[in-house]
């Protein structure tokens, strides 16, 4: 079995399923076929890193309208628009998450 695919950047537009690990530890789900994004929750909150904190939303599938600057790049911070990050307005805003370390392509 080989290890998923991994690089060093990702374009809205590059399409399949991709998981997007940031400095702080947080985890996010990118599918870019139905353009959706999912923050994944740790199992263990205490294990989380300082900085790396709970966000609302948090393990639920939002509607992933881009990226800023059209592009993820490792060594960089990501800055996600997303829609539907709040259960009360149906709006559009911005998600930033600290340097990206990997992105990893899932397996089909």
């Amino acid at each position: 079995m080989t290890q998923p695919e991994a690089v060093a950047q990702l374009r809205i537009d590059d399409g399949g399923t991709w998981v997007v690990t940031t400095a702080s530890g947080s985890m996010y789900m990118l599918d870019l076929d139905a353009r959706t994004v999912i923050r994944l929750a740790l199992d263990d909150p205490h294990d989380q890193a300082a900085d790396s904190a709970g966000l609302r939303r948090d393990g639920e599938e939002l509607t992933l309208v881009g990226f800023v600057g059209d592009l993820l790049v490792v060594g960089a911070p990501a800055v996600l628009i997303i829609h539907g990050a709040s259960e009360t307005l149906a709006a559009t805003t911005f998600r930033a998450t600290t340097a990206v370390a990997e992105i990893r392509r899932l397996e089909s």
